[in-house]
């Protein structure tokens, strides 16, 4: 492979904003909660509830729910619709969580129930771009911004399996049957804590890498810098390959020491994910940023061309989800995840503690696609 040009240089994800997976509703004490270096080079220090009055008011915002809801029954009452909100024995599947949240009074769970066994019925809670609580779908949109802040179980992040991925956002029509042309999906993949996704066109189709030599990588945008160690560079060591470009189709070992700072999930702790989609007149644009929340984002992975078609339900709400697709075993404790702060807008949607977007809307990174590699498309 030719020298590759890095467009960014990240480092650990560690955990900045604190061990409480509670919001701060008041300036954190800088020890503690210091979340490295602001947009203007100033410690970044959050409040949530400011934080989320800036965002979920700024211009272009026709979506913004924090989940501020009294009980259980007006949660539920509030999502356009839901599907397995409870075992068969009445266990919530879907419930109101009141502990570990951001802003308002609870948060949206999904809960994983060991005793059911191995299942796909995933609680989804599922709401409509007309607004929180609307159980029409008269909003179409073809060109937005989506964001959603998520917090997941260490044992949600260890369950591991070689045979599908984790769905935890479907975008499209929540009054349709899942699985339609243009769909997007964000997924965890089943192998790995490694943020993923697909769309699907006349099938279902992820987001890949592909270079000389057969390896295909799953964060299409992203690049971590230049790697050397021992004479060796990226270019010649596959190990350093998987660090700077991240995790690869043919290895996805949580456990291989190369992925120690590659963009990933961590248990007990709060991620924001952002999603930007323009399809139609000829484009077919979808991007996926990710960060720790209270980090600056990353551009991790989509397409320049994602290669479909607008339909007549695209895009007029989402799914939020916890559902292990064509899973065959299952967790031996009961685990979740936690989803809050939802905002869609026609506008690029700061990242909590005042980040922006690296190339919203259509700008392609510089140097895309990586030298020798060409997107799947």
């Amino acid at each position: 492979m030719k020298k590759l040009v890095a467009i960014a240089a990240v480092a650990s994800l560690a955990l900045v904003i604190g061990e409480s997976a509670t919001a701060q509703l008041k300036p954190c004490p800088p020890m503690r909660f210091s979340a490295g270096n602001g947009p203007n080079g100033n410690t970044v220090c959050l409040n949530d509830i400011e934080d989320w009055q800036s965002r979920s008011t700024a211009a272009g915002v026709f979506y913004a729910n924090n989940f501020n809801y009294n009980n259980r029954n007006e949660y539920l009452d509030a999502a356009h619709s839901t599907q397995y909100r409870e075992t068969s024995n009445g266990v919530p599947k879907l419930d109101l969580e009141t502990s570990i949240k951001l802003t308002g009074n609870g948060a949206s769970r999904h809960n994983w129930i060991a005793a059911e066994g191995a299942n796909e019925a995933g609680p989804a809670w599922n709401y409509s771009f007309d607004g929180p609580g609307a159980k029409t779908t008269n909003t179409k949109k073809t060109e937005f911004y989506l964001q959603y802040s998520m917090y997941v179980d260490q044992g949600w992040v260890d369950f591991t399996y070689n045979d599908g991925s984790i769905k935890t956002q479907i975008i499209f029509n929540p009054a349709v049957p899942p699985f339609a042309q243009g769909e997007i999906v964000q997924t965890r993949r089943g192998r790995g804590p490694w943020p993923g996704g697909f769309r699907v066109t006349n099938t279902a189709q992820g987001y890949q890498l592909l270079w000389p030599g057969g390896d295909d990588t799953y964060y299409t945008f992203w690049d971590g810098g230049p790697q050397s160690e021992n004479g060796e560079t990226d270019e010649t060591s596959r190990d350093l390959f998987e660090r700077r470009y991240g995790p690869r189709r043919r290895n996805q070992d949580r456990t291989d020491p190369d992925y120690a700072n590659v963009p990933q999930l961590r248990g007990g702790r709060w991620y924001t994910f952002e999603t930007y989609v323009r399809i139609g007149n000829g484009e077919n644009v979808v991007k996926n940023w990710f960060s720790e929340r209270g980090q600056p984002p990353i551009l991790l992975y989509g397409l320049m061309d994602a290669g479909m078609r607008e339909d007549e339900d695209t895009y007029r709400g989402a799914h939020l989800i916890n559902r292990a697709e064509n899973t065959t075993v299952w967790i031996d404790t009961d685990t979740f995840i936690i989803f809050d702060e939802v905002i869609v807008s026609d506008n690029p949607i700061n990242f909590p503690g005042g980040y922006t977007l690296p190339n919203p809307g259509g700008e392609t990174p510089a140097g895309w696609p990586w030298a020798d590699s060409q997107p799947r498309n």
